[in-house]
């Protein structure tokens, strides 16, 4: 199981599913879930050092771990809406 990462950054709101998932299967936490049914965007505390490692390519997930986060993350949005 995977351990989650200590609360180091801001909260940050996130609308690409990709990003989110990789933050969430890295073990940033995921605060919460806003925006109304059209556009939704996680909240995540998580630095901004994390979500630039994810467009540079430095940090590496498990390919499960990102599946999972993924469908998570579909499904709290299908309960949001």
């Amino acid at each position: 199981m995977k351990t989650m990462k200590p609360a180091v950054g801001s909260q940050i709101p996130i609308s690409d599913l990709p990003l989110a998932s990789y933050l969430l299967a890295s073990g940033y936490g995921l605060i919460g879930l806003r925006g109304d049914g059209l556009r939704l965007e996680f909240v995540f505390e998580a630095p901004k050092e994390a979500i630039l490692g994810f467009y540079r390519g430095e940090d590496l997930v498990s390919a499960r771990a990102l599946l999972d986060a993924q469908r998570n993350l579909l499904g709290l949005a299908k309960q949001k809406r």
